[in-house]
């Protein structure tokens, strides 16, 4: 509803859409990751349907473990550290750097 919304209300505004996302540590349990998938996909599609610039989050945090280990990244989990707060700033920039 809200995508609807601002492409009726506000229709130059350009969206980004950050996938959610988590690292199976700390305060993520096990059964959180089939629905955390579910959710990530309903971002992506939602991205596509509505022609938003999309950001794979947790693509970007899964790349980034093979520099560091999780913790480093995240501070339980879910919550950047602040590497996961500039990983992902980093993401944002470069995905919005041609927006005008």
């Amino acid at each position: 509803m809200l995508l609807e919304w601002t492409r009726k209300v506000l229709p130059t505004t350009k969206l980004v859409l950050m996938e959610p996302y988590v690292l199976p540590f700390g305060a993520v349990k096990p059964h959180w990751l089939p629905e955390m998938d579910a959710r990530r996909k309903v971002v992506k599609d939602l991205a596509a349907e509505f022609q938003t610039i999309f950001i794979p989050t947790q693509t970007i945090l899964n790349d980034a473990l093979k520099k560091a280990p999780p913790e480093y990244w995240l501070k339980d989990g879910v919550h950047p550290a602040t590497p996961g707060h500039m990983l992902l700033a980093q993401a944002w920039i470069e995905a919005t750097k041609t927006i005008r």
